[in-house]
């Protein structure tokens, strides 16, 4: 079984803003040189305006993984998008590579464009597969990543609505930022019940921020005027 891939596929999330894959050609960002993506989050769109972004990315070369209670190295083959769910209507995508799939230490891109007339918050969540060996022996796991969200400004939806879908923290658990999808500003309390302080920024209407820098993994609680919700600090 493949554990810590959360971090990994975060960065896959970002290539899936289309509802069909054709090879694309874009320049990566030569000034990514370890890995990881560019940029660091996906920037807003608008209602009825055309959207288009270039991501890089690059990844890690291997990762822990649990074989019979022992935890080992397990070298990465490649990663592969099967799917996206939640996007908005007019949206497409192409990544670099035709069949989507990421090799390690490798320098990759994904061009993103569309425009849709349906404004509000569209969380996504990307069905990924990873293949490593770990002992020479191949494994693969799929799970899905829930990190990142599209926000489309304007229409009937402007005012945090979140479009086919329950999802209002993500990603959860986190570790070192939160976002939370709500009308009204989110408190943050901890196990007992006492609130804790932290960074909350606003980020557009209806989506705050919680940086979890010097936040104590644990369970915690997001509290808004609309809703209550766990939260899994790592």
């Amino acid at each position: 079984m493949i554990h810590k891939f959360s971090w990994i596929m975060s960065i896959f999330c970002l290539t899936l803003l289309a509802k069909s894959v054709t090879a694309q050609d874009c320049t990566p960002d030569q000034s990514l040189t370890q890995p990881g993506t560019l940029p660091i989050t996906l920037p807003s769109g608008e209602v009825d305006v055309d959207y288009n972004e270039s991501i890089t990315v690059m990844l890690f070369s291997d990762t822990m993984v649990s074989i019979q209670g022992q935890t080992v190295n397990a070298a990465i083959d490649s990663m592969v998008i099967t799917d996206c769910l939640g996007l908005p209507d007019g949206f497409t995508y192409a990544c670099k590579d035709n069949n989507c799939t990421f090799l390690p230490l490798t320098l990759s891109c994904i061009t993103m464009k569309g425009k849709t007339s349906n404004g509000g918050m569209y969380p996504l969540e990307i069905p990924v597969i990873i293949y490593a060996k770990a002992f020479g022996f191949p494994l693969s796991q799929a799970d899905t990543i829930r990190s990142y969200s599209l926000f489309i400004i304007g229409g009937t939806n402007n005012t945090a609505a979140i479009v086919n879908s329950n999802t209002r923290i993500l990603p959860n658990p986190a570790k070192d930022k939160v976002n939370i999808f709500t009308k009204n500003e989110p408190e943050l309390f901890n196990s007992m019940g006492q609130r804790v302080f932290a960074d909350i920024t606003k980020e557009n209407e209806g989506n705050y921020s919680i940086l979890l820098n010097g936040i104590a993994t644990g369970i915690y609680y997001v509290r808004t005027e609309e809703f209550s919700e766990r939260l899994v600090v790592e």
